[in-house]
């Protein structure tokens, strides 16, 4: 599901989704979902606090079907962990060295869902 934000603040348009996210933090796995992108940064809901600064791979696949594919394999840091119910946290996180390559890929799957209104 993929839906645009309403009243977005921030520089760079985000979308909100909702696709599993292959992550671990150190020997740590963690359960979660990706629950938006933009091309610097995404939210995630986690199944365990995670501290900030911390360093987290992100590994998962936008799109298909009449959107482009995208897939993501890159290293995050935790800008944020805030408790969202019972083992339940959403993580907010920085992509710090994304190729330029990647964040384009990110910001023209933004633009074509928001075109196809997915």
């Amino acid at each position: 599901m993929i839906n645009p934000q309403q009243n977005e603040r921030r520089k760079h348009p985000r979308m909100s989704v909702h696709v599993p996210l292959k992550n671990a933090e150190g020997e740590n796995k963690l359960t979660c979902y990706l629950k938006d992108i933009s091309r610097v940064g995404a939210a995630a809901v986690v199944n365990h606090p995670v501290e900030e600064m911390s360093r987290v791979l992100v590994e998962t696949v936008l799109g298909g079907g009449d959107l482009p594919t995208v897939e993501i394999s890159e290293e995050a840091v935790v800008v944020r962990c805030d408790s969202i119910g019972e083992d339940q946290y959403e993580i907010g996180l920085f992509f710090q060295h994304m190729p330029i390559e990647l964040r384009d890929a990110i910001d023209y799957f933004i633009d074509q869902a928001l075109l196809l209104n997915v």
